[in-house]
Parts: C-alpha cells; sequence; structure tokens
C-alpha cells in the first residue's frame, strides 16, 4: 500500500500503473501526461460542442467513463477497467489543466 501511494506522488516520469505490469503490458509511455495530453483536448473540444457548464464537467465525465467501462465490459473486465481509470486519475489530477488546452 505504501508503495502504491509513493507512485501516486512521484513526478510523472516515474509513474507506471501497476495493473500493466500485473498483466504483463508495459510501454514507456504509459503515463498519465502522455494520455492527457493527448486526450485533453477532444475532451475539452467535446464538452465544448455539447456545452457542458463548467461546474457540470466532473459529472459529465464521470457518466462517460462509466458507460465507456460498461460498453467495453465484454472486452475488459470492468473492475480492471476501473482500476486503471482511477489509478491515472490521481496524478492526473496533479496537472496543470492550463497546459493541455
Amino acid at each position: 500500500m505504501w508503495a502504491r501511494g509513493m507512485r501516486a506522488i512521484l513526478p510523472k516520469d516515474n509513474f507506471r500503473h501497476r495493473a500493466s505490469f500485473a498483466h504483463g503490458v508495459c510501454c514507456p509511455s504509459d503515463v498519465p501526461y502522455n494520455y492527457i495530453k493527448y486526450l485533453a483536448p477532444k475532451i475539452i473540444s467535446a464538452l465544448e460542442l455539447y456545452d457542458v457548464p463548467p461546474e457540470t464537467r466532473p459529472a459529465a465525465l464521470g457518466f462517460a467513463l462509466q458507460r465507456a467501462i460498461d460498453a467495453g465490459k465484454d472486452v475488459l473486465d470492468p473492475t480492471l477497467a476501473a482500476d486503471i481509470a482511477i489509478e491515472f486519475a490521481v496524478p492526473a489530477a496533479k496537472f496543470d489543466p492550463a497546459k493541455f488546452r
């Protein structure tokens, strides 16, 4: 548990998702920063396209994540998908959103 907590506060270059190791899938680019750098502009533009107010965006993203997990349940265990989402969300919350606009 201690190691898991420390990984969450380490710099982005030192973070690797623990599920990647457990399932033999580990890529050097599997760090939250790379996912955010690619996905943030797409997510922000989708939220703006549908006129989602800033105060409801966290809920909208949560509902979208739930729908994605439900849609992929035949391919990926929902528990593992939720674990991956949470493990990436914790360190991702430490990044400045203005960097990704």
